[in-house]
Order: C-alpha cells, then sequence, then structure tokens
C-alpha cells in the first residue's frame, strides 16, 4: 500500500491552526491579600491559617470586622464653628491621625517570589463609605498618613505589607444614605502586562448606644452653684458626698457656664465600640445633645466635655419642647424575649399624642439597628418624661428568675400612686389624718402645699387623679412586660402621690415662675405643655421617689421625700428606703425641693451619669 506523502506546506499549516498549543501571557506572579479583623480578636492576622481569612468579604452579627466614628476632640473647642458644627472640629474629620488609638486594623499579606519591576498598590473605598471614612497607613518612619485616591504604593512597600487603619468621619444617621457596611478594595498593578488583581474586605461602623443601668458609674454630672438657684450649691455639695461614698473616685462634674439645672435634660451620655487587643473593647465615649437648638446649655458638651475620647453628637431640628429632653430617653438593659435580643439594651421614650420626639434624634438611634426604641405614652404627665414612672435596676437576688436566666439581670421599678395613697390611708386609720402631707418647713421661701394627710383625702379630685394616672402607668407596665417578659416578681413599687396641674393653681404658678426663672438669660424658655381643662396633665405632690439615680448596683441617690412624719418619721422615706433595702440597695435622700423639685423635676433630672461602655458584637 502506497503511502501519501502530504506537502510540507500542509503539514505546516495542520501544526500551526491544531496541534501546537497558543501561548498567552504568562500568569501573574502576585496575589492581593488584604486582611481585617474578621474574628473580632483585636488582630488584623496575616498569617497563612488565619481565621481572618473566613467572613472577611462579608458581615454578620457574629462575625465581620469592626470600627468606629472617631468623633473625639483633640483640637480646642474654639477651633470648632458653631452652633451645631461640633464634627467639623472632631478627630475623624481631619487629614492626620489625631488618634490612632481608635483605627480599626487592616493589613496587607506581603508579596513574595519573582515579581515584576513596577508593581504598584492602591487602597480604596467603594460606594457611599467613601464619604464618611478615613483610611491611614503607617509609613518607613511609624507615622500614620493619609491614604487618599492619589496615593500609589510601589513594589518594595508591597513586600513589605502595608499596615493601615480605617476610622469613620462621621456616625450612621440615615441609612438610606449609608448603612455603615465598608467595603475596601487593595489592587495591585503590573503595568508590564497591564494587568491589575484586586482583594477586598468588609467592615461595618460600630453603633452609637445609650448607657443603662447595668454598667458601672464612673462620673456624675450637675450644675454647679450660681445666683439664679443659690440652693445648687448645697444640693452639688451634697451629691459629691454620696458620690464618693459609693466608691465613684471621679469628682462630679459642676457645669458652670449656665443655669440650666437639668443635667439629664440637655444630653444622653453613650458610647462606640470595636475589638481591640485580645477582643477587649476600645471604647469612646459619646454625647448626644437634645435636639433643642435654643437651649443653650448643650453647648457646655463642646466647651467643657468633649475630648480625645469623648465625641458629641448634635442635631438641630427640634424645638424646645419637652418631649426633646433626654430625661424623655432612658434604656431598658439587656434582655431576649419572644425571639427579640438586645444585648446592649434598648431605648424606651415618651411619646406625646399630638407630638413626637425630634426626628434628628430617634431617626439617628433608630439607625444604629441594636437598640429599638419602644415607645410608650408619657402625654400624660406634666414634663411627660420616662424618667418620671419607671426606674431600671440591676437584681442583687441570688434567687430570682432573673439571675437564673443569665440574661435579663435586672427588675423593674415603677412610681405608684396607689401605694402612696395605701400609705395615706394608712396613716389616716392610725388617727394620724392630722399631720401635714409635706412635712418641710418654708425655709428659703420654698412653695409649701398646706395640706394635711385628711384634707387632701377628703377631695375626691385627688382620689381619682391618682387612681386614673394609676391605670396609665399599668398600660404602660403592661407594655413593657410584654416586650420584656418581665414578671410580676421582679416589679418593685414604689409610692408617688399626684396631682393635676389644673386643680393645683398654686403649683403651677410656681412651675411658671421657676421656667421663667431658671430659662431667663441665655436661652429661650421652654414649651411646656398647656394645661387643657379636664385632660389629666400631672405632677408629683411631694418630690418623686422614682426620680433618683442609681451610683452603683448597692446604692442609689433618692429625693428626700418631705412626707407626713408619724412617730418622728416620714412615712414616705420609711416606705422607699425598705423597698430598697429589700433589693439589697442603700437608698441615700438628697434634699431637691428647691433646686428641681419646684421646677418640675427631681434628682434624676438635675444630674446625669456616664458608665463604662463595652462589648456590643455578639
Amino acid at each position: 500500500m502506497k503511502l501519501i506523502q502530504p506537502s510540507v506546506g500542509w503539514v505546516a499549516s495542520l501544526l500551526a491552526t491544531h496541534l501546537l498549543p497558543t501561548f498567552a501571557a504568562p500568569p501573574p506572579t502576585f496575589r492581593p491579600d488584604i486582611r481585617v479583623d474578621s474574628n473580632r480578636d483585636g488582630v488584623a492576622d496575616i498569617s497563612p491559617n488565619s481565621l481572618d481569612i473566613h467572613h472577611k468579604t462579608t458581615w454578620i452579627p457574629t462575625r465581620g470586622a469592626i470600627f468606629i466614628a472617631n468623633i473625639g476632640h483633640t483640637l480646642p473647642p474654639s477651633s470648632c464653628p458653631r452652633p451645631f458644627k461640633s464634627l467639623l472640629c472632631s478627630n475623624g474629620y481631619q487629614d492626620t491621625a489625631l488618634a490612632p488609638e481608635y483605627l480599626a486594623p487592616i493589613r496587607t499579606v506581603p508579596l513574595s517570589g519573582p515579581l515584576s519591576d513596577g508593581l504598584t498598590g492602591e487602597i480604596s473605598v467603594l460606594g457611599a463609605a467613601e464619604a464618611y471614612t478615613s483610611i491611614f497607613y503607617k509609613d518607613a518612619n511609624g507615622s500614620w498618613v493619609l491614604n487618599t485616591p492619589d496615593t500609589v504604593y510601589t513594589t518594595s512597600q508591597l513586600q513589605k505589607g502595608l499596615e493601615l487603619g480605617i476610622q469613620g468621619r462621621d456616625i450612621v444617621k440615615d441609612e438610606r444614605l449609608w448603612d455603615g457596611i465598608t467595603t475596601v478594595r487593595f489592587s495591585i498593578t503590573d503595568p508590564s502586562t497591564n494587568t491589575t488583581l484586586p482583594d477586598s474586605a468588609v467592615l461595618k461602623l460600630a453603633p452609637i448606644l445609650t448607657h443603662h443601668h447595668l454598667q458601672k458609674a464612673v462620673k456624675i454630672f450637675t450644675l454647679g452653684g450660681n445666683d439664679t438657684i443659690p440652693d445648687q450649691a448645697l444640693f452639688a455639695e451634697n451629691l459629691s458626698k454620696q458620690v464618693k461614698d459609693a466608691g465613684i473616685t471621679e469628682p462630679v462634674h459642676l457645669f458652670q457656664h449656665s443655669d440650666d439645672p437639668w443635667a439629664q435634660d440637655f444630653f444622653e451620655p453613650g458610647y462606640t465600640s470595636f475589638p481591640g487587643p485580645g477582643g477587649k473593647p476600645i471604647v469612646l465615649r459619646t454625647l448626644i445633645r437634645s435636639a433643642q437648638p435654643t437651649r443653650a446649655s448643650g453647648g457646655q458638651l463642646l466647651g467643657e466635655l468633649a475630648a480625645r475620647d469623648v465625641g458629641i453628637i448634635e442635631t438641630s431640628d427640634g424645638s424646645r419642647s419637652e418631649i426633646n429632653s433626654m430625661g424623655n430617653l432612658e434604656t431598658i438593659p439587656p434582655y431576649c424575649h419572644n425571639g427579640k435580643s438586645f444585648p446592649a439594651g434598648r431605648l424606651i421614650i415618651g411619646d406625646w399624642a399630638e407630638q413626637k420626639m425630634a426626628w434628628g434624634v430617634i431617626g439617628m438611634l433608630k439607625a444604629q439597628k441594636v437598640q429599638d426604641p419602644l415607645f410608650i405614652d408619657t402625654d400624660w404627665l406634666r414634663a411627660g418624661h420616662v424618667d418620671e414612672i419607671f426606674q431600671f435596676l440591676p437584681d442583687n437576688s441570688q434567687t430570682s428568675n432573673a439571675t437564673k436566666s443569665g440574661f435579663r439581670n435586672w427588675r423593674l421599678a415603677v412610681a405608684s400612686p396607689a401605694y402612696a395613697l395605701s400609705l395615706l390611708k394608712k396613716a389616716q386609720e392610725a388617727g394620724h389624718g392630722h399631720a401635714k402631707l409635706v412635712s418641710r418647713d418654708n425655709s428659703f421661701g420654698a412653695y409649701i402645699p398646706s395640706y394635711t394627710i385628711s384634707s387632701f383625702l377628703a377631695n375626691s379630685e385627688h382620689v381619682k387623679i391618682n387612681e386614673a394616672v394609676w391605670k396609665r402607668i399599668q398600660a404602660n407596665l403592661q407594655q413593657l412586660q410584654d416586650e420584656t417578659g418581665l414578671k410580676k416578681e421582679e416589679i418593685t413599687y414604689l409610692p408617688v402621690l399626684y396631682e393635676n396641674d389644673n386643680s393645683f393653681n398654686e403649683g403651677t404658678f410656681y412651675w411658671n415662675y421657676n421656667v421663667t426663672k431658671f430659662y431667663g438669660g441665655d436661652f429661650l424658655s421652654p414649651t411646656v405643655k398647656p394645661v387643657v381643662p379636664g385632660k389629666l396633665k400631672v405632677g408629683p405632690v411631694l418630690p418623686c421617689a422614682i426620680n433618683g439615680l442609681l451610683l452603683s448596683d448597692t446604692s442609689v441617690v433618692v429625693p428626700k421625700q418631705w412626707g407626713p412624719l408619724v412617730g418622728g418619721k416620714d412615712i414616705f422615706e420609711e416606705a422607699v428606703r425598705e423597698e430598697y433595702k429589700k433589693l439589697g440597695i442603700k437608698a441615700g435622700f438628697l434634699d431637691d425641693w428647691t433646686t428641681q423639685h419646684e421646677g418640675g423635676g427631681d434628682v434624676h433630672c438635675g444630674t446625669n451619669s456616664l458608665r463604662e461602655g463595652g462589648k456590643w458584637w455578639l
């Protein structure tokens, strides 16, 4: 058989088109690898088997890197434009790393092996997050330098690996604009082949959180003495003694640049935090100014309290209405119930039928997604604040259900007009109806109601008002129990006696007088809810026992009751002391009649507390 010999040209064509491989450009000899603290141990680990590799491109509640808005202040307050522009002079807004201890770590794995000459690297933030974040890199001298869109890293730097840090320039205020999720991209380009390879990692901005009463108090605030409120100096002195006795070593901060006595109301202390070495939280404190632009006392936050580790949060969209005072915002301690979990606690805010707290505060707090607010009805209260009816306390019982559960280790104190009426009726039945309802004397021109126990009870309107108030408190209590799972044995009642404004003309007069007295001068008078005839709008006759300040797990400051004396003892003060004693808490009483009570508030309204922040992540 004769073989046909193909021509050389045909063979060459066949080999060229079908048999010989086509050689593409050689694969890159580099691979970008960026690491963040995905496992939340405080380190961006660049080792080959690092746990930070897992979930570095996703963020879930139990995994994913965290960073904070570095809104503390290193620059002097005088550098800040005013009003309501403190963010612009905060550390996060500057092009230098003024507080690098608040930078969350980012690292790139060093390049190794044979590399093309001229490799370059870039770090960028994708999407909306770019406007709200800053990234710094550590240079050869160990200094932090701002990473910009023009920053290019050399082959030498890439071989050593980049050490970077990220911070927020602002907090999340509107999740429609930015929800805190941040993608950082690390790109390496080989100019010889025009090849760019990217890698990315995801972080999330930590939320702004408010304190709850299971967190240790470390700093107390109140107004210093002044000519407007002469008794305030004595109040501050006696408060300081109780603070020291409770083991708080920091001296009480006395505000000196305003005559606003309501330290609770013009700001709400809080914190933000991210994992540090060993997973221990690194905390930056925050002070949320009330949404009351004409309330000049809020300006003291920047002037007196802003610091490297203390940031100020401001909003200017509210009115001077008392609904925007921060005494109307409290925090339920951590709990889990009916599939809802609040490991950092939950906000509780008073609603008025015709008015809501300013959206600048509510919207910002809701955007944090951690302490979703519970709203209750406080429209029937004269000041309309949550702290007039509820107080959250640690549960010191060793046998309580809360302690056994390991999660809800707290209980609730509730203002009870029913308890107050029962004390009066019991004293009357024992033959003490002639005793003065208010045992305080009329020193310093203080207004003292002239009721006796019997004359107060003889007025059927007084009894009806307290019964109506009790129904409203019980409705709020039921709502709180439904939301938290709080059991009846985890509730403590304190006696508080109420009176309607439009049935107590002299009390109303003094309220209005003190509003003018306290708020005149450096800012406008507040908007006090008008008294509508026939509408319930109440305030406490005696200082409100619920409106005290918890100093520790075993110590609370309570407004001195000045209740009826029976056998030389104040029956309200004795009852309050005994209720706290049952909980393992020592009650110290503080006279606030002329400093706060006459103006419509009490000890809690006239003070504030900074507490320990901590871990909020799971």
